[in-house]
């Protein structure tokens, strides 16, 4: 048995040096190699880019702040005349020239908020079972209003559609159940349906739109719960200009 014990012991530190020589052996990364992606063919070029902006530029920028300087000069119209008024009886200030209204030109989110965003619809549709056929930009205009940064200037909206039929619809979900979500179609307006659209098939634990006349076992809420529901619709990104940068 001592023998045996001895001759043991060199095998066991050949081992323990082998093992700890292999744990210090650099590990490979695995490095998968990216597939490159060809551009997509609605790319234009910079110079059509170019040609669109400065067409905007010409054709509906001096047209909107034409109309949005009206209202403006419309208010200060009728506070000069209430000025005047106070002058007549002694206590009138000077009134100040409205300042031109600042036509929007784009709105920005920073990268990452796109990326969640594109994340979170994705999840929301899976979780009510349909797909999203494509994603709309919409214009849009913020109310006269002073919780707004820019009042009455244009913005965007984003937001996603689900095809049903030979159409596409706007939709957002009803999350009222948790354990059952469900799409809630919208127009393209973003108001209600009409009633008998919106039946949806299920195959495949996958649930496919289509025109039906009735709704008592859909996977679409008829009830537009406006105060509640989960929105899919992003805006509230940052308009620009102001600030004016120069070329």
């Amino acid at each position: 048995m001592k023998n045996y014990g001895k001759k043991s012991v060199p095998f066991l530190l050949a081992t323990l040096l082998l093992v700890g020589l292999a744990g210090c052996e650099p590990k490979v990364e695995d490095k998968r190699e990216e597939v490159p992606v060809d551009p997509p063919k609605q790319i234009v070029t910079i110079g059509e880019a170019k040609n669109y902006y400065d067409n905007y530029s010409k054709r509906r920028v001096p047209l909107i702040r034409r109309y949005e300087d009206s209202i403006n000069r419309r208010g200060i119209d009728e506070k000069m005349q209430q000025m005047q008024q106070e002058d007549d009886q002694g206590k009138g200030e000077a009134a100040e020239a409205p300042a031109k209204f600042d036509v929007a030109r784009y709105v920005y989110y920073d990268y990452q908020t796109i990326k969640d965003y594109m994340t979170f619809i994705e999840q929301q549709a899976a979780a009510a079972k349909v797909d999203i056929s494509t994603i709309r930009f919409y214009f849009s205009n913020y109310p006269d209003s002073t919780q707004y940064v820019h009042p009455r200037q244009n913005s965007i909206m984003i937001s996603p559609a689900l095809k049903q039929g030979d159409r596409e619809y706007l939709f957002y979900i009803d999350d009222s159940d948790p354990e059952n979500p469900k799409p809630v179609l919208l127009g393209d307006n973003f108001g209600p349906v009409k009633q008998g659209v919106g039946k949806v098939e299920t195959s495949k634990d996958k649930a496919y739109a289509s025109f039906g006349p009735s709704l008592p076992t859909s996977n679409i809420a008829l009830v537009l719960p406006y105060d509640g529901g989960q929105s899919l619709t992003l805006n509230r990104g940052t308009g620009a200009p102001p600030p004016y940068h120069e070329q």
